[in-house]
């Protein structure tokens, strides 16, 4: 269980570098942390009724979603200047 916590949220950062056009580095910070969370929720509490086999899916999908979601907040963004040409 322990080999394979910390598998997903490495693989997510490049996830959100390559595949998410629009990530950000707080995106790709909140997607690591909620992938963290729920791979340890379901591999040692078996959250959802999920065993720890389901521990990497899950924890994809979840810190996806999260860091995508997080990665459109105005936050750490420069403000957009209008085109005057």
């Amino acid at each position: 269980k322990i080999a394979n916590l910390l598998v997903t949220p490495l693989f997510l950062l490049f996830f959100m570098a390559i595949f998410v056009p629009w990530a950000t580095a707080l995106g790709a910070w909140v997607s690591a942390a909620y992938a963290v969370f729920w791979a340890v929720a379901v591999a040692y509490f078996e959250v959802l009724g999920l065993s720890f086999i389901w521990m990497m899916p899950v924890s994809f999908l979840a810190g996806a979603m999260a860091g995508s979601a997080a990665s459109l907040l105005p936050v750490g963004r420069p403000p957009h200047k209008p085109d005057l040409d």
